[in-house]
């Protein structure tokens, strides 16, 4: 992993003081640190290593591709402070969206320490500038600098460098670059609702049957448990006569067993 990260690291340095000079406007940078550029509201840029060293600061510059002006300095040549609220978001003319030290051309971005967590975002400090990363300066009154608010989605920016000295009088300007375009967001009808890529009609319809099959097993799954538990149910019960409700017929007696009476007679005077 460090020797890839070093090799990158001089492939780039290569490309800084070759390309650069010749590719004289804002570029995208390399994949291999950046995988997800543009977004729907970012586009993330390199830094200008290599093309001039006049002045002492560099001025992002940011317009829509149909911008009615793309002048960023006034007739005296000192770079203009458009925001993005004067310019409607880069749509009429371009807005000053950030300020950095210029980069310098004999100390590049160290990418062999890459890997390493509490220095990696320092190094890509130093190598890119992500317009549209300033979600609250709209929103902040206590916001003071240059206002870098969120770009639109699918939509075409322009963006340019120029190099100032103190007095904020241009040095140096590179070109306009090609437009560059933020990811748009997706229609629904296009979401892939795996499995099958079913529309979205199709899901409702799917979720109502299955609840309906719920109810209809648990219906099903009740009406088995109550047979089981409580018998089977509309069959008439058969009544049965208790044995003390049949008259047992008398048993005749014998002359050889003694017959006992149940009466008694009452006599005041006993017998002679």
């Amino acid at each position: 992993m460090m020797a890839f990260s070093w090799l990158c690291g001089m492939v780039w340095a290569l490309l800084a003081h070759t390309a650069f000079v010749r590719a004289a406007s804002p570029l995208l940078p390399s994949t291999t640190y950046i995988t997800i550029n543009p977004t729907q509201t970012t586009i993330t840029l390199e830094k200008p290593y290599c093309l001039s060293t006049a002045g002492n600061a560099v001025y992002l510059y940011v317009m829509q591709s149909g911008a009615s002006s793309n002048a960023v300095v006034d007739s005296s040549n000192k770079t203009l402070t458009t925001t993005y609220t004067q310019s409607v978001g880069g749509s009429t003319r371009p807005y000053l969206a950030a300020s950095f030290a210029i980069p310098s051309c004999s100390s590049l971005p160290d990418f062999t320490n890459l890997g390493d967590p509490t220095k990696a975002q320092s190094i890509l400090d130093s190598y890119i500038v992500r317009v549209g990363a300033d979600v609250t300066c709209l929103t902040d009154p206590n916001f003071t600098g240059y206002c870098n608010p969120p770009l639109n989605n699918n939509t075409a920016y322009r963006f340019k460098y120029v190099y100032a000295d103190a007095s904020k009088v241009a040095q140096y300007q590179t070109d306009w670059s090609a437009p560059i375009t933020t990811n748009g967001g997706r229609a629904y009808s296009t979401i892939d609702t795996w499995p099958g890529r079913r529309s979205g009609g199709m899901i409702v319809l799917t979720s109502i049957l299955s609840v309906l099959l719920f109810f209809l097993l648990v219906g099903f799954a009740g009406t088995i448990f109550a047979w089981v538990t409580g018998g089977p149910t509309g069959v008439e019960s058969t009544a049965y006569d208790t044995r003390t409700s049949i008259k047992a017929p008398a048993k005749p007696s014998s002359s050889a067993e003694p017959v006992y009476s149940t009466t008694h007679e009452y006599s005041p005077h006993p017998q002679a």
